[in-house]
């Protein structure tokens, strides 16, 4: 349940941080032309982010079912230790 709620504040988060900065964008005092290439280098700048963060994502997952394992391991050795004594 802590997990749902932890997502769903990151989504509200991230909604609104993009409604800001859409805001600040079109709230900005600079001419056409220059706002459109802030607004393509924004866009660029969040494509390499999502591709660093999907690259490495497989990764993670993996580590993270490794140490779940070990987690699940020390748990049996723990406990073959305790019925041991």
């Amino acid at each position: 349940m802590v997990e749902q709620e932890e997502t769903s504040g990151f989504r509200y988060f991230l909604i609104g941080a993009s409604a800001g900065l859409v805001a600040g964008l079109l709230l900005a005092t600079k001419p056409g032309s220059e706002l459109r290439e802030d607004i393509a280098d924004y866009t660029e700048r969040g494509k390499g982010i999502a591709r660093r963060v999907i690259d490495r994502l497989p990764f993670r997952v993996k580590a993270a079912g490794v140490a779940g394992a070990a987690e699940g391991m020390a748990r049996e050795g723990i406990e073959q230790a305790r019925e041991a004594v």
